[in-house]
């Protein structure tokens, strides 16, 4: 039997001397050189030896053109694709124990490559069949997209000016925002950017959209949070906490005060839905009409602002810490014995 890589140099020497011969030589023992597509380029000058292809449907069972002990390698990720062509290579007899998961065709995860080619399977991408998506690392200011349509992550691109409408967005980057025009919080859109460093200290308060006043709006950037409106998020909502005397919020919501503020006109708030239903759970706190309520969405269903996050008359409720703005101290006001507002320090 006439090798592969014999019948090659021969059909070369024979086409030199003998033209017509050749041709028919060629043409009789194409299958045994170059499978179902063999041409002259696909072997080697130096050696005579030629790669042997191969192709079919992208499944193993029915792979042909190849030798017993070898196998049709085709390129990765044409699990579904009819007629691809490969070229055969050496089945592998052993294969070494490290670990680098390939996922073959067959949706089977291979603990390396050479243990896919011993198996016969073809390449559908490198890493685990349960991880489909490969990690892609970018440099920062790019991104990474799909650029085939796989589902999957390929490329990186340069990411300027990328539109969005909420933080989710912006996902590829982990100081990334949604930033958006002044007073477009729930509705505009807006673009990502990277989170301000490095912020001055100097006092030009402004509102976040998250109901937070910060010292200015570089300082809202450094949080990731865009600016409902200039000035202190008083602006918004304030007034008395008792039952539907709160002012500044839309029909169906409540101005959820600063914790423990209970009789102090005009603190600063933050409107949110009064909620419809509320879960059958038990985690008590009080409230400013010092009634203990269930749960927190019972108090705010109720439209009571809240005291501290215990029952009523609990005395753990002084262990809460009153966090205060710089230059100002935590206070007692309502002569329960426990610090519930802040006032400028002397």
């Amino acid at each position: 039997m006439v090798s592969a890589t014999t019948a090659c140099g021969e059909r070369r020497a024979r086409k030199k001397a003998f033209p017509i011969l050749g041709f028919l030589l060629v043409f009789i023992l194409g299958s045994g050189c170059g499978g179902s597509s063999q041409t002259e380029d696909s072997c080697d000058p130096e050696t005579g030896t030629c790669e042997q292809v191969c192709g079919g449907f992208t499944r193993p069972e029915l792979s042909s053109f190849c030798d017993a002990d070898q196998v049709c390698e085709r390129p990765a990720a044409n699990c579904d694709i009819a007629d691809v062509e490969g070229i055969c290579v050496e089945r592998p007899e052993a294969c070494a124990e490290i670990y680098q998961p390939v996922c073959g065709c067959n949706g089977q995860t291979y603990g390396n490559d050479c243990e896919r080619l011993r198996a016969g399977a073809d390449l559908d991408f490198a890493g685990a069949c349960d991880e489909p998506c490969p990690i892609l690392d970018c440099l920062p200011g790019n991104r990474p997209v799909d650029t085939n349509g796989d589902g999957c992550q390929d490329t990186c691109e340069f990411a300027e000016n990328v539109a969005c409408s909420t933080d989710e967005d912006c996902w590829w980057q982990q100081d990334l925002y949604c930033a958006k025009a002044d007073g477009t919080c729930e509705t505009g859109e807006g673009i990502c950017k990277a989170k301000a460093e490095g912020c001055l200290s100097y006092v030009d308060p402004v509102c976040g959209c998250d109901g937070i006043t910060y010292d200015n709006d570089c300082g809202a950037a450094a949080s990731g949070m865009s600016i409902r409106a200039p000035g202190f998020c008083t602006d918004s909502c304030g007034g008395f906490p008792e039952p539907g005397e709160y002012t500044g919020c839309g029909e169906g919501q409540i101005c959820d005060l600063t914790p423990g503020a209970c009789r102090i006109a005009d603190l600063p708030g933050t409107c949110v839905d009064r909620p419809q239903a509320c879960p059958r759970i038990y985690a008590p706190v009080c409230g400013c009409d010092d009634q203990t309520y269930d749960n927190d969405c019972l108090r705010l269903q109720a439209g009571v602002a809240l005291k501290y996050e215990f029952p009523c008359g609990d005395p753990a409720a002084c262990s809460i810490a009153i966090d205060c703005l710089p230059e100002f101290l935590p206070v007692d006001i309502d002569g329960d014995g426990c610090d519930d507002s802040c006032e400028p320090a002397p």
